[in-house]
């Protein structure tokens, strides 16, 4: 059984998401997504339209109708961490039909989405941090 890691270009792409304007967020989750499916199985596909419209959301929410702020961000990151992989787990692995679906959600997916939830805070405080500098 692998081993569980942080998605650290998902992390990277939405804790700038939280800090930018909807465009550049949506060119760097389609560049994340695409390097994500490159290193995945070497095709374009899920990621980068995934990744894309999680970080426009998560743009256009913070930059129009929410409060830009740490809990707002991580709340909007954490519900797009396990959209995406939720999501990534069902259509690849239990519509596909791999063998003990259960056992490889408790024991990868899930550590997954925590392990990244928790790398998206010092991402966001540095993205935030450098996004104050240069304003």
């Amino acid at each position: 059984m692998p081993r569980s890691k942080p998605f650290l270009l998902l992390a990277a792409a939405l804790s700038f998401a939280a800090c930018s304007k909807p465009v550049p967020a949506v060119i760097l989750g389609a560049v994340c997504g695409a390097l994500s499916d490159i290193s995945a199985n070497g095709t374009i596909g899920y990621f980068s339209v995934a990744f894309t419209l999680v970080c426009y959301a998560s743009a256009v929410l913070l930059n129009t109708y929410l409060n830009r702020n740490a809990l707002t961000s991580s709340v909007l990151a954490l519900g797009s961490v396990i959209a995406v992989l939720l999501l990534y787990f069902l259509f690849f692995m239990v519509f596909v039909g791999v063998p003990d679906c259960g056992t490889l959600f408790v024991r990868h997916y899930l550590p997954r989405i925590g392990y990244t939830a928790i790398v998206f805070f010092p991402l966001y405080f540095l993205n935030s941090f450098i996004a104050s500098k240069l304003k």
